[in-house]
């Protein structure tokens, strides 16, 4: 496969992209200072102070919205910005500042939604605060991914295989922004919205388009290996031709969203089956493909010893906590910590992915070039090492009965395993600040004003 059209950069998108990159960047900061309240809330001994459990359920919806939906959909739309083209005949001029708008009011507003009060709500993909200011925060989050969506499918059609990947996650964004707007119009028909409160409303509202949300994440995953590949002087071998049918059964599959909707309730048991087996189907067969020719380009490029060390560094740890993450998955039997192992697997694997890709724009974006420095290469290494000692933790005290989203004390027999999970947690913690250290560095030492 050719990568070199990987590492152009339009001049028309670079503004975007520093913007866009510190939008990301501030949503992980604010998201660490919130998860350092539920590791310690999950630590034994430290677990049972009392402010530690009042606090646990806020800290963990901002916590999870921020480092997860917030952080997640900015590296989108980062990545988004590649599509830009200096010959596009439609202009849309202020929808990229309104974007970037949108997201940063929303990420401000939803770090002080706890000072608003309310019920925390603990629903799948995205748990929820149940005050205004954090609906606020939210509206404005969705706004600013839809017009900066709005504005690259302007640009025209993809060109090749990578930004076919790109392009693709674009419309499973909006597809899944539809699949919330479905839910929402299904519970208010028929009286639905009146017999569901609580929880049991807000995961029957979030769970279809949060499905489809992990199809983006993973159509950018498999962008961010191929990338990583290239940069570290690597080619994964695979054939342009494969490569789309790869990124189309991921877009195809997000197409079968309205067939359930159709068929079932938004509160129906099938309706959530269908897609728990549409994400189970669908959403692996790409990472599936490519994993196993990424251990080999690492493996060649180590061999070759000419190679590029920190993105070689980044891909074999985001390959690694991936694997780790489906690994888990697999072991899943009933609803306890095995599941956050699971999903945290998965995520790190790709957070690891786009803080590689991060680093790597640095010099092409008019910032310090960070390649060589020290921090560069260990903070993948502490922030992996450290997210799987916490997952390794999970999964384990998971078979003693741990459940999750529940902090305080754990069962004698699980205490070990809780501690190697705080233990992992906090590296991971100290892993994801030198991250935004990194960003934040390579911004005061750039070259050149910007």
């Amino acid at each position: 496969m050719k990568t070199s059209h990987l590492l152009d950069i339009p001049e028309n998108s670079i503004r975007s992209l520093r913007l866009w990159l510190l939008v990301a960047v501030l949503s992980l900061a604010v998201a660490g200072v919130f998860s350092i309240a539920i590791v310690l809330a999950r630590t034994p001994h430290i677990a049972s102070a009392e402010f530690l459990s009042k606090i646990f359920h806020t800290s963990l919806v901002v916590h999870v919205d921020l480092s997860v939906l917030v952080w997640f959909l900015s590296f989108a739309v980062l990545f988004w910005q590649l599509l830009r083209r200096e010959d596009c005949a439609l202009r849309l001029p202020y929808f990229s500042g309104s974007g970037v708008g949108c997201m940063v009011a929303g990420t401000f507003l939803m770090a002080l939604s706890p000072l608003n009060g309310g019920e925390t709500l603990m629903s799948n993909y995205i748990p929820v605060l149940t005050n205004p200011l954090f609906f606020i925060s939210l509206g404005l989050v969705f706004a600013g991914i839809i017009v900066s969506a709005v504005e690259i499918i302007a640009q025209g059609l993809p060109r090749n295989p990578i930004e076919f990947g790109i392009w693709s996650s674009i419309w499973i964004v909006l597809f899944s922004f539809f699949g919330f707007a479905l839910s929402a119009k299904g519970l208010s028909a028929h009286g639905l919205g009146a017999g569901l409160v609580g929880r049991e409303y807000y995961d029957s509202l979030f769970w279809g388009g949060g499905h489809l949300l992990q199809f983006a994440h993973t159509q950018l995953l498999v962008v961010a290996w191929l990338w990583l590949a290239a940069l570290m002087g690597s080619q994964v071998n695979i054939a342009d031709s494969l490569l789309k049918i790869l990124f189309a059964i991921g877009l195809v599959v997000v197409l079968l969203l309205p067939v359930p909707y159709w068929l079932y309730a938004v509160d129906d048991w099938a309706f959530r089956n269908f897609f728990t087996q549409m994400m189970r189907m669908g959403n692996g067969i790409a990472p599936l493909v490519v994993a196993p020719l990424v251990v080999v380009a690492l493996y060649k490029a180590r061999k070759s010893r000419d190679y590029v060390k920190m993105p070689w560094i980044y891909l074999s740890m985001s390959w690694l906590l991936f694997a780790f993450g489906g690994v888990f998955g697999a072991l899943i039997t009933v609803e306890n910590v095995q599941v956050p192992a699971h999903y945290h697997g998965s995520i790190v694997g790709i957070s690891l992915a786009f803080m590689g890709i991060a680093c790597s724009l640095l010099p092409k974006l008019g910032l310090a070039d960070v390649s060589n420095w020290r921090l560069a290469r260990l903070q993948p290494v502490i922030y992996g090492f450290g997210q799987i000692m916490h997952i390794s933790g999970l999964a384990i005290s998971g078979g003693y009965g741990v459940l999750r989203k529940t902090p305080g004390e754990v069962p004698a027999s699980a205490k070990i395993a809780m501690g190697v999970m705080g233990m992992g947690g906090l590296l991971a913690i100290i892993g994801g600040l030198i991250f935004v250290l990194l960003m934040w560095k390579a911004w005061v030492k750039r070259p050149q004003n910007i």
